[in-house]
């Protein structure tokens, strides 16, 4: 099964799928952190941690969070350059 979730933010609407097999609730996690933790290390998976069923939290690898932390700053980077861009491309 695939959850479907909609974030809304500054740049419009974003649509997350997560699987059930990425869910955790937080107690699950206290419970079983060690796993979870190695699991997560081990397969660059993310899991997504429930508290009152609804979303909280998502665990990464260190691996994972510094690929997104870096396409971050390359968008960032992009978009305070869009309007330069606009006015090259009207040349």
């Amino acid at each position: 099964m695939i959850w479907y979730y909609y974030v809304i933010n500054f740049y419009g609407v974003i649509m997350v799928t997560y699987t059930k097999d990425e869910m955790l609730t937080a107690t699950e996690v206290v419970r079983k952190f060690s796993t979870v933790l190695n699991d997560v290390c081990e397969t660059d998976k993310k899991v997504v941690i429930m508290k009152n069923n609804k979303l909280e939290a998502v665990l990464l690898s260190i691996k994972e969070y510094e690929k997104m932390y870096e396409a971050m700053q390359i968008l960032k980077e992009l978009y305070s350059k869009k309007d330069d861009l606009k006015e090259f491309l009207k040349k």
